[in-house]
């Protein structure tokens, strides 16, 4: 019962896949025990546009592989037809564009010189900050910048960040700069900035001097 949930999931990951590269894309049959770009699948599909140009690979790994320098677990993977890896887990302990990441972590966006989009499998402190984890590979999303800084996370507790007491729960995210002083938060309980009342649940937006710009 569970492979068959984790299976439906893969396939609602797969649709939203699709909207990423486009409606020009559609998915063959599935192929098993086939060997593609130097890795064993257990199976395989491929998502093409009309021209017949595969635009994604999609499969779950036979036992770990090492693609592109990235150990990515004996789970689903998908990856564009030049190698380009787009969702997978790690194998093991694995340090990924200056962030560090504990093994079966899903990466969810894998691309230098872009943000990184992972899921944890637990909750995780990250550059001073807990990190709500779990979910598998539609889980919740915590992301990095460029460079390897934390810029967005849920928490899965209540907490204060630069004096304000910011929501932590699965509904509201929380903004970081990459200095780590806070950008955006949900007001975990009311207060009082600048002689104006923000109520609690209410979005708070701030600049990169901590005062508020904007807000929902």
């Amino acid at each position: 019962m569970r492979s068959a949930q984790q299976f439906r999931w893969i396939v609602i990951g797969l649709g939203l896949l699709a909207v990423a590269f486009g409606a020009d894309c559609h998915y063959t049959r599935w192929q098993r025990h086939i060997r593609v770009q130097g890795a064993d699948f257990n199976r395989v599909r491929y998502c093409v546009n009309h021209q017949g140009d595969t635009l994604l690979i999609i499969g779950r790994l036979a036992r770990e592989t090492l693609i592109g320098g990235v150990p990515c677990a004996a789970s689903w993977l998908h990856m564009t037809a030049e190698g380009q890896l787009e969702l997978f887990q790690l194998a093991c302990d694995t340090t990924l564009f200056n962030v560090e990441l504990p093994a079966r972590t899903w990466i969810r966006r894998y691309s230098p010189g872009d943000r990184t989009i992972v899921v944890f499998p637990q909750h995780r402190w990250v550059q001073g900050f807990l990190c709500r984890g779990g979910g598998g590979s539609t889980g919740v999303q915590t992301s990095f910048d460029a460079d390897g800084q934390l810029c967005h996370f849920y928490a899965p507790r209540d907490t204060t960040i630069d004096g304000i007491p910011c929501a932590g729960n699965v509904f509201h995210s929380i903004a970081l700069y990459p200095d780590g002083r806070l950008k955006a938060c949900t007001a975990a309980k009311t207060i009082r900035l600048n002689d104006v009342l923000y109520r609690k649940g209410r979005r708070i937006i701030f600049d990169q001097s901590g005062r508020v710009t904007d807000d929902d």
